[in-house]
C-alpha cells in the first residue's frame, strides 16, 4: 500500500502542485467482512471527519453522486 500510495502522491502533485490534493487508498474485502487497510497523506482526524460528511452527504436524499453500477 505504501507503493501505491506514493505513487498516488506523484501523479498527484505533477498535475496539481506539491501539498494542494491529498489521497486515501482503502483496500476492503467484498463480502460480509468490515474489516479494511488504509492510508493517506492526510492527518487522522482530518480522514476521520472527512469520511463522516463524506457517509452523511451519499445519504442524503439530495446528493447529486453518481454512483457505481
Amino acid at each position: 500500500m505504501r507503493y501505491w500510495s506514493g505513487n498516488i502522491k506523484a501523479m498527484l502533485e505533477g498535475e496539481f502542485g506539491k501539498d494542494k490534493v491529498g489521497h486515501i487508498l482503502i483496500v476492503f474485502p467484498f463480502g460480509d467482512d468490515v474489516s479494511c487497510s488504509w492510508i493517506s497523506d492526510a492527518r487522522r482526524e482530518s480522514v476521520i471527519n472527512m469520511l463522516h460528511h463524506l457517509a452523511d452527504h451519499i445519504e442524503s436524499p439530495d446528493a447529486k453522486i453518481i454512483r457505481p453500477n
